[in-house]
């Protein structure tokens, strides 16, 4: 697979989806490739904290990213997890987790 691996953030603005019924959000247009993979996730993955009340933190997950950029996603989901629960010790979740990886294949 590719050589690169870039990692752009969306910060959040606005409140949250499905709160108010008039909420206004910012949008942005950027290009997917053919092996590119999206990451998006809820702030329940990034918060994991272990028994030191330490947080699992987006430079964990963007490094761990990195280091599996020819992964397919359902690998990458796979570590995610691993990781997540190998640094908390399985403590109990405090907040709810969303995790979803999307590869672009080519169109054929």
């Amino acid at each position: 697979m590719g050589e690169r691996c870039d990692v752009f953030r969306l910060e959040p603005s606005g409140t949250p989806l499905g709160l108010l019924e008039d909420s206004q959000f910012a949008s942005g247009l950027f290009q997917l490739k053919k092996d590119d993979v999206l990451v998006l996730y809820t702030d329940g993955i990034t918060e994991v904290e272990n028994s030191e009340r330490e947080l699992w933190g987006r430079e964990r997950l963007e490094n761990l990213l990195r280091a599996c950029r020819d992964y397919k996603p359902a690998q990458i989901i796979e570590r995610i997890l691993l990781e997540i629960s190998s640094f908390s010790r399985n403590a109990p979740q405090r907040d709810d987790m969303t995790l979803v990886v999307i590869g672009v294949k080519d169109k054929t």
